[in-house]
């Protein structure tokens, strides 16, 4: 769990400094997060414990 927190700092840094690539990294990630919840794949309903 801390080594990916680490990597979506360096991350966040790196698109701060203006690298295109991180922010299309972050773009992608956040699109899949949002898949993630609002499709069901995780089985669990929009929220735990819904």
């Amino acid at each position: 769990m801390t080594v990916a927190l680490a990597a979506w700092l360096a991350v966040g840094v790196r698109m701060r400094a203006g690298r295109g690539w991180a922010r299309t990294v972050l773009a992608i990630a956040g699109a899949g997060s949002l898949l993630f919840v609002a499709t069901d794949l995780g089985m669990d309903g929009l929220w735990p414990g819904a």
